[in-house]
């Protein structure tokens, strides 16, 4: 089982929302909370700090893992994907004005 509480239920929300939202990083979404109106609905104002957030995937990845699985067993079901190709953009790319790589993706 996923989640135990509805305080858990809430957490889960918020990284559904900002992994939608190409949010990756905890203490973003830590931040994201506090500034995102649609978001403190989502969840309920509930703050949870980075610690949390992190410490939630980690106690949960095992369960995320099998969630996204069966979400894609379900779309190959409705025919909306068919699962041959998977294709993942890694190109990196050097601006002659940039002090990094910048990544496209």
């Amino acid at each position: 089982m996923l989640v135990k509480n509805p305080t858990e239920d809430k957490i889960f929300l918020r990284y559904i929302y900002c992994y939608m939202n190409k949010i990756r990083s905890s203490r973003m979404m830590e931040i994201e909370a506090t500034r995102n109106i649609e978001l403190m609905w989502l969840i309920g104002k509930i703050k949870p700090d980075h610690g949390t957030l992190s410490s939630f995937m980690k106690i949960n990845k095992n369960a995320i893992n099998q969630l996204f699985k069966e979400f894609t067993l379900m779309l190959k079901g409705f025919g909306l994907i068919d699962g041959v190709l998977i294709a993942i953009d890694g190109t990196k790319i050097k601006a002659s004005g940039a002090t990094s790589y910048i990544f496209i993706g």
